[in-house]
């Protein structure tokens, strides 16, 4: 019992983890893109 305890917990931190990271990413990505359009990085896609 101890042991699927630990199991779901691992889980329960992985879980929240990943979803950090996507939301984290899904915001970060296109705000760096858009700073970059409105000049703020200046960064060359050619």
């Amino acid at each position: 019992m101890i042991k699927q305890g630990l199991i779901s917990t691992s889980d329960e931190i992985a879980n929240k983890f990943t979803t950090n990271i996507l939301l984290f990413t899904t915001i970060a990505f296109p705000t760096l893109i858009f700073l970059g359009w409105i000049g703020l990085f200046p960064f060359d896609l050619n």
